[in-house]
């Protein structure tokens, strides 16, 4: 029997263009994510705002031909610029659509030549521009607490970089605080 892809040794699919992989099965993705996390509990409205968040993420990767790798919840999402790839969860809640808009702006969002931490803030403030929601406390509080941890670990590094007092990033910081209504 020939392989379905001859020109590939192994008779595996060619892999996938930037985006493709994405925009081919994204419903799909959502639906069978959403039914195992939440089994029929969840409404018509949160399965159809899901759908769209998923899709505007397509939509991003697509348009700026960022590859996704769909993960476990078990792994870490991250992005590779130099490779225009992110590893992302399947986006099925609005933690999850701010977590894969934050990964993706590791790869087209600003400040992402600078040092690390200024990096982290760069892809927030994409995942708060690119968003088409508005995010809820609880979303904001996960960015904090993300915020938080990484000047923590730049506060007890030898050498690490932190921005000065009055620098922007300490107001991006405060105004994330005051969204996640403490």
């Amino acid at each position: 029997m020939p392989a379905q892809f001859p020109e590939y040794t192994n008779g595996a699919a060619p892999p996938p263009r930037m985006g493709e992989l994405v925009l081919q099965s994204v419903a799909t993705r959502v639906f069978d994510a959403k039914r195992e996390v939440w089994n029929d509990a969840m409404t018509r409205g949160e399965m159809e705002t899901a759908t769209e968040l998923a899709a505007h993420v397509a939509t991003l990767c697509a348009q700026h031909d960022v590859r996704v790798e769909w993960i476990e919840r078990s792994k870490r999402a991250w992005a590779i610029r130099k490779h225009r790839a992110v590893r992302i969860y399947p986006v099925i809640n609005q933690k999850r659509y701010a977590t894969a808009l934050h990964e993706i702006g590791h790869i087209v969002g600003r400040r992402q030549s600078g040092r690390r931490i200024e990096q982290e803030w760069g892809a927030w403030e994409f995942a708060l521009e690119a968003s088409i929601v508005e995010f809820t406390p609880a979303t904001y509080r996960m960015i904090h607490r993300a915020l938080t941890s990484y000047i923590l670990r730049y506060t007890h590094r030898k050498g690490a970089y932190l921005p000065p007092k009055g620098d922007p990033f300490w107001r991006f910081v405060e105004e994330i605080a005051d969204r996640a209504a403490f």
